[in-house]
């Protein structure tokens, strides 16, 4: 939160998309000048889903949106006015009213209505809040849910794909639960199709020693060529 205050991290690396959650409303955020692209979903000022894109890149939502799923965000990416491929802005929350659409349930529910969209070129990227290692807690609509039709469709974890990690025994951590080095989970991540498989050149997982004073969450950096 409070993005407008550390705004430089959007440009001090060089990148074409970036997903932000928890973010206020994009006309508090300077240092915006290179953004080329960029939206906003959320119902409070303070605390959306923002994705900025630069270096000719464009966002489009896609029309088959359903705010039901406010924050499982179909997105038509362009290059240079061409439609290169579909991303889906992930930011997954609780939900007290249905149960079985908490956390990872609302990507499983969202991924069956979108299933037009899954393709070799899809990518689904955000803060899951979640982890196999709940799976057990929650009786329906869990990580393995997930799995099934993101493996349907050949749509695998970039993360997990590059560092030939199993799914609940991640090395790097992506969350520092309130800050705490000694409360740290792995819930953020990119699923990619096979499009992008032989082109990923490089994963990297902010360090807490770095990003702690920002942030409980550590950034995801994924590199293509």
């Amino acid at each position: 939160m409070a993005f407008r205050k550390k705004s430089e991290i959007m440009t001090s690396f060089f990148h074409d998309i970036v997903i932000l959650q928890e973010c206020e409303i994009l006309e508090k955020i300077p240092n915006q000048e290179k953004v080329n692209s960029s939206l906003w979903i959320g119902h409070n000022q303070n605390k959306g889903l923002a994705v900025f894109a630069f270096n000719n890149y464009e966002l489009k939502i896609n029309p088959l949106y359903n705010e039901a799923y406010r924050y499982i965000i179909p997105i038509d990416i362009f290059f240079n006015k061409e439609k290169q491929f579909t991303l889906f802005a992930v930011w997954t929350m609780n939900d007290s009213i249905n149960r079985e659409q908490r956390y990872i349930g609302q990507v499983v529910y969202a991924l069956k209505e979108y299933e037009s969209l899954l393709n070799d070129k899809t990518i689904i990227i955000g803060d899951f809040n979640w982890n196999k290692i709940w799976d057990m807690r929650k009786k329906k609509l869990n990580f393995a849910d997930l799995l099934t039709i993101t493996d349907s469709y050949n749509i695998k974890s970039l993360y997990h794909f590059y560092f030939n990690e199993v799914f609940g025994a991640e090395v790097l951590s992506t969350l520092f639960l309130q800050k705490n080095i000694k409360k740290p989970y792995h819930i953020d991540y990119c699923f990619a199709g096979s499009y992008w498989h032989e082109k990923l050149k490089n994963v990297d997982v902010g360090k807490p020693e770095k990003w702690l004073s920002k942030s409980d969450h550590m950034p995801l950096l994924f590199e293509f060529s």
